[in-house]
């Protein structure tokens, strides 16, 4: 069996975060890898750092584009990808420096088409400090291989390893021609995930955080912006829908209850301007008929008064800090 590990690196303006990310790569005790560094069309010393790593190391290939955003990077990292393995990585996080090796030898043993790793968040100002306690020793991670429907139930788990594509390692046969939608902005990679999934695939689960995920002001997951709450809405309506049609009513209604709370954690964003506002009450009360039979009578009471009046949610606020 071909061996070959395809990462696939989108970077965009992450020349300061790239170089531990590549590091965590090159110590890879799996050495058979390619590495696909897409750039997203970045402005500041990324590209040179990118053209350098591929200067010195033939496993490294740079692959250059305009700004498109991380789902286009992705896919055509995926065009691109040679490997037999996917394996995904985000340039301002690194991996332990056994992750891949066990992950090929976990899901060639035990037939799965999907691995996947746990991740530790790391804020900014930990960063360092977590670098130099870098395990350098060698660590056991126990693995454990689910079946279709189990690796469906823990996907919908909060804080799964299923939940995000960093950390993850896909078969490519599984992937065949599914790509990042790339009208996603947020919850691409849930989706992605989710729509391979659904294919029947089995799944490789660690025990152990061998993903890094560095914690930062610019993280897609503090976007709080009306972009942000259409993406992460139609991705719920989106996998909601799936359910509905496969039969797994639990999950749909957990999907439903997730987009209305994403509606409150938006209103709740101070620098929201009135009109976007607006827009997200026009986008939830669309929706109705689908999520107010999934609410509790709290959350349906919200939903009647703050998609009415939406500038009660910050009144409702300051007065429950009182």
């Amino acid at each position: 069996m071909n061996d070959l590990v395809s990462i696939i690196l989108p970077v965009y303006n992450r020349a300061h975060t790239l170089p531990d990310c590549i590091s965590s790569i090159l110590a890879q005790t799996h050495q058979n890898f390619q590495v696909i560094l897409i750039d997203d069309g970045s402005a500041d010393a990324t590209v040179q750092l990118c053209q350098d790593y591929a200067r010195s190391d033939p496993r490294f290939h740079l692959i250059q584009g305009t700004h498109n955003g991380v789902s286009a990077a992705r896919n055509l990292g995926l065009d691109a990808a040679k490997g037999d393995f996917l394996f995904f990585l985000d340039s301002d996080d690194a991996i332990h420096f056994q992750l891949l090796q066990t992950l090929v030898d976990a899901m060639i043993a035990q037939g799965t088409q999907i691995g996947a790793t746990p991740i530790l968040r790391v804020s900014q100002e930990k960063w360092d400090i977590a670098m130099e306690k870098f395990p350098r020793q060698a660590a056991c991670a126990t693995t454990k291989a689910l079946d279709e429907d189990a690796s469906i139930a823990v996907a919908f788990e909060s804080g799964s390893a299923l939940r995000a594509i960093g950390g993850t390692m896909l078969r490519r046969e599984l992937i065949g021609q599914t790509r990042f939608r790339t009208d996603l902005t947020i919850g691409e990679d849930f989706f992605f995930l989710y729509e391979n999934l659904i294919k029947g695939a089995k799944t490789t689960l660690l025990d152990q955080r061998w993903y890094y995920c560095r914690l930062h002001d610019t993280n897609s997951s503090f976007n709080y912006s009306l972009i942000s709450f259409d993406s992460r809405f139609i991705r719920r309506k989106l996998v909601w829908t799936s359910e509905e049609a496969l039969g797994r009513m639990d999950n749909a209604r957990q999907q439903k209850q997730e987009a209305f709370s994403i509606f409150l954690d938006h209103l709740n964003e101070d620098k929201m301007p009135k009109a976007d506002r607006d827009q997200m009450c026009r986008t939830i009360k669309t929706h109705r008929n689908d999520l107010l039979p999934t609410l509790s009578f709290i959350d349906r009471l919200q939903f009647r008064i703050f998609t009415v009046f939406p500038g009660l949610f910050s009144a409702s606020r300051i007065f429950k800090k009182k």
